[in-house]
Parts: C-alpha cells; sequence; structure tokens
C-alpha cells in the first residue's frame, strides 16, 4: 500500500509540468535572410534564379547542391550588416569547406571552417562582425548535400551622421587705393616659327571577330579574373587545366592580355597558378 502511494505523488509532480514547456520549439525567425532569395551556383558572383525554401524558417522544405564539382550558396544583404550568429540546417558536414562573412569587393571578414560548423539548425554565435555585405557557404563536393534552413542574424548598421561644421565668416578687407601710373608702350616680340611636326603612325588596334568567349577565373582567395578571348585561346586554356588537373603539365599558364594591354609593351601576360584556381567560368558569343 505504502508503493502505491508513492507512485501516485509521482505521478501528480510530473502531471503538473505543462508537456508544451518540455517540448518547446526554439523560434529562430527574426533573421535577416527571412523570406529573402538565396542563390546555390557555382559562383559567389551569380545572383540569377535562386530560392526562398532555405529561408522560410520550415524545415520541411529544402534544396539540394547538385553541381558537379564545387558550388557556392551565397546570401546578400542590401544593407551592410553587424553578423553575430547564423543557423544552418542541412544533411552533409563533410562535404562543406568553410562559410565566409564577406564586406565591400569580397572582403573575408570572418570564416567559420567545417569543424565549427554545426548543421543540426541549432545557432552559432559568434562575436559581432560589423559591415557585413555577402555570406557564401562552399560544397567541397557538389552533390550530395541537402539544405533546410539558413540564416544570419544580427542588426542592420546604420551609418552616423556626419556633424555640419559651419564655417566662421571671413573678415572682409578694407581696400587700399593704388595710384595709378602711366602704362609703357608694349613691344610684341617677333614669333619664333615653329617646325612642322610629323605625326607618329597609330598602331591599328587588335579587331575581335568570329567565336569568342568570356573567361572568368575564381582564385581561392575570392578575387576574380576576366578575360575576352578567342575560343581558340580558351579551349587551350581548358586542356591545359584538365591535364595539371590530372597531374601533367606545368603548374601555371600564361593568358595573353590582347585588348588590354596598356603602356608601352609589345605584349602582356598574366599568369594564373593551378593551385590558385577555385573555379572558372565560360561565356561563349561571336562576333560577325
Amino acid at each position: 500500500m505504502k508503493k502505491i502511494k508513492i507512485i501516485m505523488m509521482f505521478l501528480l509532480f510530473f502531471s503538473a509540468i505543462p508537456v508544451s514547456n518540455a517540448f518547446a520549439k526554439i523560434d529562430y525567425s527574426g533573421g535577416l535572410f527571412d523570406g529573402k532569395i538565396i542563390y546555390i551556383s557555382n559562383s559567389i558572383n551569380q545572383t540569377i534564379g535562386g530560392t526562398l525554401n532555405l529561408s522560410d524558417n520550415n524545415e520541411n522544405t529544402n534544396d539540394t547542391i547538385s553541381y558537379p564539382s564545387t558550388a557556392f550558396m551565397t546570401a546578400v544583404l542590401t544593407t551592410p550588416s553587424s553578423i553575430t550568429g547564423i543557423r544552418l540546417k542541412a544533411n552533409n558536414l563533410i562535404r562543406i569547406s568553410y562559410i565566409r562573412l564577406l564586406g565591400e569587393s569580397n572582403t573575408i571578414l570572418h570564416e567559420l571552417t567545417s569543424s565549427s560548423i554545426d548543421i543540426t539548425g541549432e545557432l552559432i554565435t559568434f562575436p559581432a562582425v560589423e559591415n557585413v555585405k555577402k555570406i557564401i557557404m562552399l560544397t567541397s563536393e557538389g552533390t550530395g548535400v541537402v539544405i533546410s534552413e539558413f540564416n544570419a542574424y544580427g542588426t542592420v548598421s546604420t551609418p552616423s551622421p556626419s556633424p555640419t561644421i559651419t564655417p566662421e565668416p571671413t573678415p572682409t578687407a578694407t581696400a587700399t587705393p593704388v595710384p595709378t601710373s602711366t602704362p609703357s608702350p608694349t613691344v610684341s616680340p617677333t614669333p619664333t616659327p615653329t617646325p612642322p611636326v610629323t605625326p607618329k603612325p597609330t598602331a591599328t588596334p587588335e579587331q575581335p571577330s568570329g567565336d569568342r568567349a568570356i573567361l572568368t577565373v575564381t582564385l581561392i582567395n575570392g578575387s576574380e579574373k576576366e578575360y575576352d578571348l578567342p575560343m581558340s585561346e580558351v579551349e587551350a586554356f581548358i586542356n591545359w587545366y584538365d591535364a595539371r588537373d590530372a597531374g601533367r603539365g606545368p603548374g601555371s599558364y600564361a593568358i595573353d592580355k590582347h585588348s588590354n594591354n596598356k603602356g608601352p609593351f609589345s605584349k602582356r601576360k598574366d599568369y594564373v597558378v593551378f593551385d590558385k584556381i577555385l573555379t572558372f567560368e565560360v561565356s561563349e558569343y561571336t562576333i560577325e
């Protein structure tokens, strides 16, 4: 009988605890990307298309990163902001390389490496990072990363108004009358004839034609190099890249700068190092 009384007391105690509190879900609404488009592409500067499934605070909606090589998830802030936390809900951490907070000109302000990224949907907090314009996440392999939620938390930066400085009035000086003198007659010198200048022939600028492409090379530090080249030179670059990726060929490649040749030089070349290339993009066009 005593045991029955003890059991009844425990039942009464636990029944007094509200069930809703025991299983309460954290409300993560109020993020800076709530209801905003987040882009998934192979370039940190691509802002075409995009998805709302990652910023709707609904873990039942998701998108899959399915590029064959490295891929970016990019979220752009319309106003520079102070960021103190990141939230990520994904299914695969091993293929996520980093999350970076970028400022103007893609300057890296803060980085979360794979060892400090939590994909369970819990809030990742850190000291405030000011003037953030863009947040990117890079996957080392394109396929197989399913993302349900991605958001940032903090405050929008409000620039302080510059103080208005009222200039002090400058006192007006009293003019002293100057006596008028009689001008001397002016003697005009005999002009010296200027020898005629023989114009130097102007070099005929390079006139592009045929099949061409814009080759955009993104380096691992986030900077980009862009070249307007004939397709034959773009194909030569791709052949070098593929060969080097297989362990053959030199570690760098010289790209002819063509119309970007400024200064008294007969030719200029830009050397790109294979190990510094993150990704590249080819945009083809034809000039009749």
